[in-house]
């Protein structure tokens, strides 16, 4: 397969980009809340067991509406990559993440390279989620399927992982999405910079 000199170069700006911005922040966390005072008593303790209650970042669910083969299919999945992408950013765990996209998606791969190697290092990722702002899906005549997105990245740093460690301003960026619908699930085929 030939790249031209552009592609590579696109490949290696949206794998910069993920890869960069996949490397948190502080300050980003919501303050502890206080707890607020009653003057009603507690409820008293039950026998019952129940399980705990997780306390750090908890893995996203695919959605029921990410499923269809539609342009809201497509749209919800986009929103669920990103929710995904900054579970791994958060926790290092990119097993999730490396099963929304195809094996060839270089783009894909830039980021999660770059999530191993920073948590490899024992560096950590603070801060620095994204979020979908507008997705604008598409299916050409040949039946591929597209998203045109703008997403929002909060400030992040990283932190531990020696020439790795950065900060990263907080902004938007715009992705485009290629996307495959085989038996039943969703696959990124591409991800890259418009």
């Amino acid at each position: 397969m030939t790249v031209t000199l552009r592609g590579r170069s696109a490949i290696g700006i949206a794998a910069l980009l993920i890869a960069g911005l996949m490397a948190g922040c502080e300050d980003e966390e919501d303050p502890p809340q206080p707890i607020e005072s009653s003057s009603e008593p507690a409820p008293p303790p039950t026998s019952a067991t129940t399980e705990p209650t997780p306390t750090g970042p908890v893995e996203p669910t695919l959605p029921a509406e990410a499923e269809p083969e539609t342009k809201d299919g497509a749209t919800a999945f986009v929103e669920y990559y990103w929710q995904v992408v900054s579970f791994a950013r958060r926790t290092g765990d990119v097993g999730l993440l490396s099963t929304l996209s195809v094996p060839s998606c270089e783009g894909c791969n830039g980021g999660i390279r770059s999530i191993n190697r920073i948590y490899e290092r024992g560096g950590r990722i603070l801060g620095g989620g994204f979020e979908l702002k507008k997705a604008i899906p598409g299916q050409t005549p040949s039946g591929a399927w597209n998203v045109s997105t703008r997403v929002t990245v909060a400030r992040s740093r990283t932190v531990g992982a020696g020439d790795l460690n950065q900060n990263v301003r907080a902004g938007e960026l715009s992705f485009l999405f290629g996307l495959e619908h085989v038996q039943g699930s969703w696959r990124i085929t591409f991800l890259d910079v418009p």
